[in-house]
Protein backbone atom coordinates (compact mmCIF):
# COMPACT_ATOMS: atom_id res chain seq x y z
CA UNK A 1 0.00 0.00 0.00
CA UNK A 2 1.71 3.29 -1.01
CA UNK A 3 1.07 6.82 0.28
CA UNK A 4 2.23 9.75 -1.68
CA UNK A 5 4.43 12.45 0.09
CA UNK A 6 1.86 15.65 2.08
CA UNK A 7 2.78 18.91 2.44
CA UNK A 8 5.18 21.39 1.23
CA UNK A 9 8.36 22.24 1.48
CA UNK A 10 9.36 23.16 5.20
CA UNK A 11 6.63 20.59 6.02
CA UNK A 12 7.14 17.16 7.73
CA UNK A 13 6.66 14.89 4.80
CA UNK A 14 4.20 12.02 5.65
CA UNK A 15 5.25 8.37 5.79
CA UNK A 16 5.52 7.14 1.97
CA UNK A 17 6.42 3.70 2.31
CA UNK A 18 4.95 1.02 4.97
CA UNK A 19 7.25 -1.86 6.19
CA UNK A 20 7.02 -4.26 8.33
CA UNK A 21 9.69 -5.75 10.60
CA UNK A 22 9.85 -8.91 12.74
CA UNK A 23 12.94 -9.59 14.28
CA UNK A 24 12.85 -13.17 14.60
CA UNK A 25 14.06 -15.98 17.00
CA UNK A 26 17.86 -17.17 18.21
CA UNK A 27 20.30 -14.70 16.53
CA UNK A 28 17.68 -12.84 14.59
CA UNK A 29 17.03 -9.40 17.30
CA UNK A 30 21.51 -9.65 17.27
CA UNK A 31 21.49 -8.76 13.29
CA UNK A 32 17.66 -7.10 12.79
CA UNK A 33 18.56 -4.35 14.85
CA UNK A 34 21.20 -3.07 12.11
CA UNK A 35 18.20 -3.39 9.28
CA UNK A 36 15.89 -1.35 11.97
CA UNK A 37 18.57 0.99 12.32
CA UNK A 38 18.74 1.64 8.93
CA UNK A 39 15.09 1.77 7.70
CA UNK A 40 14.22 3.83 10.88
CA UNK A 41 16.65 6.66 9.42
CA UNK A 42 14.97 7.06 5.93
CA UNK A 43 12.64 9.68 5.52
CA UNK A 44 9.53 8.23 3.93
CA UNK A 45 9.45 4.78 5.36
CA UNK A 46 6.79 3.98 8.08
CA UNK A 47 8.54 1.18 9.52
CA UNK A 48 6.31 -1.22 11.83
CA UNK A 49 8.20 -3.96 14.44
CA UNK A 50 6.37 -7.12 15.12
CA UNK A 51 7.31 -9.43 17.85
CA UNK A 52 6.40 -13.12 16.79
CA UNK A 53 8.02 -16.19 16.66
CA UNK A 54 9.09 -18.78 19.95
CA UNK A 55 10.23 -16.21 22.19
CA UNK A 56 6.62 -14.50 21.83
CA UNK A 57 4.89 -17.43 22.12
CA UNK A 58 6.89 -18.56 24.93
CA UNK A 59 5.69 -14.92 26.68
CA UNK A 60 1.79 -14.90 25.31
CA UNK A 61 0.86 -17.92 23.92
CA UNK A 62 0.46 -16.74 20.67
CA UNK A 63 2.70 -17.37 17.96
CA UNK A 64 1.99 -13.65 16.91
CA UNK A 65 -0.33 -10.35 17.69
CA UNK A 66 -3.81 -10.48 16.79
CA UNK A 67 -3.54 -7.73 13.87
CA UNK A 68 -0.04 -9.29 12.56
CA UNK A 69 -1.44 -10.59 9.28
CA UNK A 70 -3.81 -7.60 8.91
CA UNK A 71 -0.35 -5.47 8.85
CA UNK A 72 1.31 -7.41 6.68
CA UNK A 73 -1.32 -7.26 3.98
CA UNK A 74 -1.06 -3.57 4.47
CA UNK A 75 2.49 -3.49 4.52
CA UNK A 76 4.67 -2.41 0.56
CA UNK A 77 7.38 -4.47 1.91
CA UNK A 78 8.18 -7.11 5.37
CA UNK A 79 11.89 -7.89 6.17
CA UNK A 80 12.26 -10.77 8.94
CA UNK A 81 14.76 -12.11 10.69
CA UNK A 82 15.28 -16.26 11.05
CA UNK A 83 12.05 -17.78 13.26
CA UNK A 84 12.17 -20.48 14.91
CA UNK A 85 8.76 -23.55 14.74
CA UNK A 86 8.23 -25.57 17.99
CA UNK A 87 9.38 -29.17 17.09
CA UNK A 88 6.15 -30.51 18.89
CA UNK A 89 2.39 -28.98 19.28
CA UNK A 90 3.09 -25.13 19.45
CA UNK A 91 2.23 -23.76 15.99
CA UNK A 92 3.14 -24.39 12.58
CA UNK A 93 5.67 -22.27 10.77
CA UNK A 94 4.98 -18.65 11.01
CA UNK A 95 7.49 -18.20 7.60
CA UNK A 96 5.55 -20.65 5.77
CA UNK A 97 2.34 -18.49 6.75
CA UNK A 98 3.95 -15.10 5.70
CA UNK A 99 4.94 -16.53 2.42
CA UNK A 100 1.29 -18.25 1.55
CA UNK A 101 0.00 -14.96 3.25
CA UNK A 102 1.92 -13.00 0.57
CA UNK A 103 1.58 -15.54 -2.10
CA UNK A 104 5.11 -16.00 -2.37
CA UNK A 105 5.95 -17.78 -5.67
CA UNK A 106 9.61 -16.82 -5.86
CA UNK A 107 13.05 -17.19 -4.12
CA UNK A 108 15.96 -15.05 -5.50
CA UNK A 109 19.54 -15.56 -3.67
CA UNK A 110 22.14 -13.77 -5.15
CA UNK A 111 25.43 -15.35 -4.43
CA UNK A 112 27.95 -12.52 -5.53
CA UNK A 113 31.12 -11.69 -3.69
CA UNK A 114 34.65 -10.61 -5.17
CA UNK A 115 35.43 -14.17 -6.08
CA UNK A 116 31.90 -15.72 -7.17
CA UNK A 117 28.79 -13.84 -9.20
CA UNK A 118 25.80 -16.59 -9.26
CA UNK A 119 22.07 -16.06 -8.62
CA UNK A 120 19.68 -19.20 -7.94
CA UNK A 121 16.05 -18.65 -8.75
CA UNK A 122 13.61 -21.25 -6.65
CA UNK A 123 10.24 -22.02 -7.54
CA UNK A 124 8.31 -22.00 -3.95
CA UNK A 125 5.06 -22.52 -4.31
CA UNK A 126 4.60 -25.96 -5.18
CA UNK A 127 7.11 -29.02 -5.94
CA UNK A 128 7.69 -31.88 -3.47
CA UNK A 129 7.11 -29.07 -0.63
CA UNK A 130 3.17 -28.53 -1.43
CA UNK A 131 2.74 -30.21 1.98
CA UNK A 132 0.74 -32.81 0.37
CA UNK A 133 1.66 -36.53 2.29
CA UNK A 134 0.69 -38.90 4.22
CA UNK A 135 1.48 -42.43 5.46
CA UNK A 136 -0.66 -45.29 4.04
CA UNK A 137 0.43 -48.56 5.71
CA UNK A 138 4.22 -49.35 5.85
CA UNK A 139 4.29 -46.62 3.18
CA UNK A 140 5.00 -42.14 3.51
CA UNK A 141 4.17 -40.96 0.37
CA UNK A 142 4.79 -37.29 -0.97
CA UNK A 143 3.14 -35.76 -3.69
CA UNK A 144 5.08 -33.67 -5.98
CA UNK A 145 2.90 -31.08 -7.85
CA UNK A 146 4.55 -29.09 -10.86
CA UNK A 147 1.87 -26.92 -13.25
CA UNK A 148 2.59 -24.79 -15.65
CA UNK A 149 1.29 -21.92 -14.65
CA UNK A 150 4.43 -22.38 -11.81
CA UNK A 151 6.74 -23.19 -14.14
CA UNK A 152 5.89 -20.16 -16.54
CA UNK A 153 6.32 -17.79 -13.76
CA UNK A 154 9.41 -19.16 -12.37
CA UNK A 155 11.14 -19.11 -15.57
CA UNK A 156 9.77 -15.58 -16.78
CA UNK A 157 11.08 -14.38 -13.16
CA UNK A 158 14.64 -16.01 -13.97
CA UNK A 159 14.84 -14.26 -17.04
CA UNK A 160 13.61 -11.29 -15.81
CA UNK A 161 16.44 -11.50 -13.00
CA UNK A 162 18.89 -11.83 -15.77
CA UNK A 163 17.97 -8.83 -17.64
CA UNK A 164 18.11 -6.85 -14.43
CA UNK A 165 21.04 -8.24 -12.86
CA UNK A 166 23.37 -8.43 -15.87
CA UNK A 167 23.40 -11.77 -16.60
CA UNK A 168 23.84 -13.06 -20.30
CA UNK A 169 22.93 -16.98 -19.27
CA UNK A 170 20.34 -18.47 -17.74
CA UNK A 171 20.21 -22.21 -16.58
CA UNK A 172 17.71 -24.70 -15.44
CA UNK A 173 18.39 -27.41 -12.90
CA UNK A 174 16.57 -30.22 -13.52
CA UNK A 175 16.06 -34.25 -12.49
CA UNK A 176 13.99 -34.74 -15.87
CA UNK A 177 15.86 -38.06 -17.05
CA UNK A 178 13.81 -39.36 -13.84
CA UNK A 179 10.97 -37.44 -13.08
CA UNK A 180 9.85 -36.95 -16.73
CA UNK A 181 6.24 -35.88 -16.08
CA UNK A 182 7.52 -33.04 -13.12
CA UNK A 183 10.38 -31.80 -14.26
CA UNK A 184 9.86 -32.72 -17.89
CA UNK A 185 7.13 -30.02 -17.44
CA UNK A 186 9.14 -27.64 -15.96
CA UNK A 187 12.07 -28.12 -18.55
CA UNK A 188 9.66 -27.72 -21.24
CA UNK A 189 7.81 -24.48 -20.30
CA UNK A 190 11.69 -23.27 -19.29
CA UNK A 191 12.53 -22.98 -22.92
CA UNK A 192 9.02 -21.63 -24.30
CA UNK A 193 9.83 -18.89 -21.65
CA UNK A 194 13.42 -18.35 -23.39
CA UNK A 195 12.17 -17.87 -26.55
CA UNK A 196 11.16 -14.39 -25.48
CA UNK A 197 14.46 -13.49 -24.11
CA UNK A 198 16.58 -13.81 -27.76
CA UNK A 199 19.73 -12.05 -25.96
CA UNK A 200 20.05 -14.42 -23.17
CA UNK A 201 21.35 -18.15 -23.55
CA UNK A 202 19.37 -20.98 -22.31
CA UNK A 203 20.73 -24.08 -20.79
CA UNK A 204 19.41 -26.91 -18.99
CA UNK A 205 21.38 -29.17 -16.00
CA UNK A 206 20.80 -32.12 -14.22
CA UNK A 207 20.59 -31.15 -10.52
CA UNK A 208 23.25 -33.07 -9.38
CA UNK A 209 25.81 -31.36 -12.41
CA UNK A 210 24.68 -28.41 -11.55
CA UNK A 211 25.82 -28.47 -8.09
CA UNK A 212 28.91 -29.91 -8.82
CA UNK A 213 29.63 -26.31 -10.98
CA UNK A 214 28.64 -24.68 -8.36
CA UNK A 215 31.56 -26.07 -6.39
CA UNK A 216 33.84 -25.92 -9.27
CA UNK A 217 32.91 -22.75 -10.94
CA UNK A 218 29.80 -20.84 -9.77
CA UNK A 219 30.57 -17.98 -11.83
CA UNK A 220 30.24 -19.82 -15.30
CA UNK A 221 26.51 -20.84 -14.34
CA UNK A 222 25.13 -17.35 -14.17
CA UNK A 223 21.40 -17.20 -13.18
CA UNK A 224 20.08 -20.78 -12.17
CA UNK A 225 16.59 -21.66 -12.38
CA UNK A 226 15.09 -24.40 -10.58
CA UNK A 227 12.10 -26.20 -8.33
CA UNK A 228 11.11 -25.74 -4.94
CA UNK A 229 13.53 -28.26 -2.85
CA UNK A 230 16.60 -28.41 -5.57
CA UNK A 231 16.59 -24.81 -4.83
CA UNK A 232 16.46 -25.03 -1.01
CA UNK A 233 19.74 -27.43 -1.68
CA UNK A 234 21.66 -25.58 -3.84
CA UNK A 235 21.40 -22.54 -2.51
CA UNK A 236 22.99 -23.76 1.04
CA UNK A 237 25.57 -25.48 -1.41
CA UNK A 238 26.62 -21.93 -2.89
CA UNK A 239 26.47 -19.92 0.25
CA UNK A 240 29.37 -22.42 1.83
CA UNK A 241 30.89 -21.98 -1.42
CA UNK A 242 31.05 -18.24 -1.30
CA UNK A 243 32.08 -17.59 1.82
CA UNK A 244 29.42 -18.30 4.40
CA UNK A 245 25.63 -18.25 4.73
CA UNK A 246 25.82 -15.23 7.10
CA UNK A 247 26.82 -13.28 4.31
CA UNK A 248 23.13 -13.81 1.75
CA UNK A 249 19.83 -12.84 1.86
CA UNK A 250 16.65 -13.97 -0.01
CA UNK A 251 14.47 -11.59 -1.58
CA UNK A 252 11.09 -13.23 -2.33
CA UNK A 253 8.25 -12.04 -4.83
CA UNK A 254 4.41 -12.99 -4.35
CA UNK A 255 0.86 -11.77 -5.65
CA UNK A 256 0.51 -10.00 -2.72
CA UNK A 257 3.82 -8.57 -1.71
CA UNK A 258 7.59 -9.00 -1.32
CA UNK A 259 9.39 -10.72 1.52
CA UNK A 260 12.96 -10.34 2.60
CA UNK A 261 15.34 -12.20 5.23
CA UNK A 262 18.77 -13.75 5.40
CA UNK A 263 18.70 -17.49 4.00
CA UNK A 264 19.98 -18.92 7.60
CA UNK A 265 18.13 -20.66 10.57
CA UNK A 266 17.49 -18.69 13.97
CA UNK A 267 21.62 -20.46 15.54
CA UNK A 268 20.10 -20.95 18.27
CA UNK A 269 23.64 -22.25 19.42
CA UNK A 270 25.29 -19.01 19.00
CA UNK A 271 22.37 -16.85 20.09
CA UNK A 272 23.74 -14.07 22.75
CA UNK A 273 26.79 -14.77 22.14
CA UNK A 274 27.68 -11.68 19.78
CA UNK A 275 29.03 -13.88 17.20
CA UNK A 276 26.60 -13.92 14.47
CA UNK A 277 27.37 -12.55 10.99
CA UNK A 278 24.83 -8.91 10.13
CA UNK A 279 25.94 -9.42 6.75
CA UNK A 280 22.76 -11.09 5.58
CA UNK A 281 20.31 -8.93 7.71
CA UNK A 282 21.91 -5.94 5.72
CA UNK A 283 21.75 -7.87 2.48
CA UNK A 284 17.98 -8.42 3.23
CA UNK A 285 18.19 -4.48 3.72
CA UNK A 286 19.23 -3.69 0.41
CA UNK A 287 17.09 -5.64 -1.70
CA UNK A 288 14.13 -4.33 -0.34
CA UNK A 289 15.20 -0.29 -1.28
CA UNK A 290 16.22 -1.82 -4.15
CA UNK A 291 12.41 -3.48 -4.80
CA UNK A 292 10.73 -0.59 -2.93
CA UNK A 293 12.87 1.74 -5.63
CA UNK A 294 12.24 -0.07 -8.53
CA UNK A 295 8.12 -0.49 -8.17
CA UNK A 296 8.10 3.28 -7.06
CA UNK A 297 10.52 5.02 -9.96
CA UNK A 298 12.24 5.85 -6.59
CA UNK A 299 15.71 7.26 -7.20
CA UNK A 300 16.65 7.78 -3.62
CA UNK A 301 15.99 4.23 -2.38
CA UNK A 302 18.27 2.52 -5.24
CA UNK A 303 21.27 5.11 -4.86
CA UNK A 304 20.63 4.15 -0.77
CA UNK A 305 21.04 0.36 -2.15
CA UNK A 306 23.72 0.78 -3.70
CA UNK A 307 25.50 2.68 -1.25
CA UNK A 308 24.79 -0.30 1.39
CA UNK A 309 25.89 -2.78 -0.78
CA UNK A 310 28.90 -0.88 -1.62
CA UNK A 311 29.29 -0.31 2.09
CA UNK A 312 29.35 -3.80 2.74
CA UNK A 313 31.68 -4.74 0.26
CA UNK A 314 34.20 -2.33 1.52
CA UNK A 315 34.03 -3.35 5.50
CA UNK A 316 34.28 -6.88 4.62
CA UNK A 317 36.20 -7.59 1.36
CA UNK A 318 38.69 -4.34 2.15
CA UNK A 319 38.92 -3.47 5.67
CA UNK A 320 38.28 -7.02 6.51
CA UNK A 321 36.23 -6.23 9.55
CA UNK A 322 34.87 -9.72 10.09
CA UNK A 323 32.92 -11.99 12.12
CA UNK A 324 34.58 -15.79 13.19
CA UNK A 325 32.31 -17.71 10.32
CA UNK A 326 34.95 -15.56 7.53
CA UNK A 327 38.16 -15.98 9.99
CA UNK A 328 37.80 -12.81 12.18
CA UNK A 329 37.60 -11.90 15.53
CA UNK A 330 35.01 -9.22 15.05
CA UNK A 331 31.66 -8.86 16.87
CA UNK A 332 28.12 -8.74 15.65
CA UNK A 333 27.98 -5.33 16.41
CA UNK A 334 31.62 -4.04 15.34
CA UNK A 335 30.92 -5.54 12.13
CA UNK A 336 27.18 -3.93 11.94
CA UNK A 337 28.33 -0.44 12.76
CA UNK A 338 31.00 -0.59 10.64
CA UNK A 339 28.91 -0.63 7.55
CA UNK A 340 26.14 1.56 9.00
CA UNK A 341 29.19 4.26 9.57
CA UNK A 342 30.83 3.74 6.12
CA UNK A 343 27.18 4.17 4.63
CA UNK A 344 26.66 7.07 6.37
CA UNK A 345 29.84 8.77 4.20
CA UNK A 346 28.70 7.79 0.96
CA UNK A 347 25.22 8.94 2.25
CA UNK A 348 25.45 11.80 5.12
CA UNK A 349 22.19 12.60 4.96
CA UNK A 350 21.59 9.29 6.70
CA UNK A 351 22.06 8.84 10.20
CA UNK A 352 21.16 5.24 11.44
Amino acid sequence: MSRGMGGCRGEKELPQYRVVLVPGDGVGPEIMVFAEKLLSSIEGIELIRIEAGLAYYERTGQPYPSDFEELVLSADAVIKGPLATPSRGGYRSITLRLRRLLGIYADVRRFETRTSSLVVVRESSEGIYSGVEGVFGDAAVALKVVTRRAAQRIARTGFEQAKRLGYSRVIAAHKATVLRATDGLFLEEFYNVAKNYPGIEALDLLVDSTAYHIVKNPSGLGVVVTLNQYGDILSDVAAAVAGSIGLFASAQFGEKGALFEPIHGTGMDIAGKGIANPVSALRATQYLLEYLGREHSNQELLAIAEALSKSIDEVIWEKRVVTPDLGGDYSTREVGEAILSELATQVPELKP
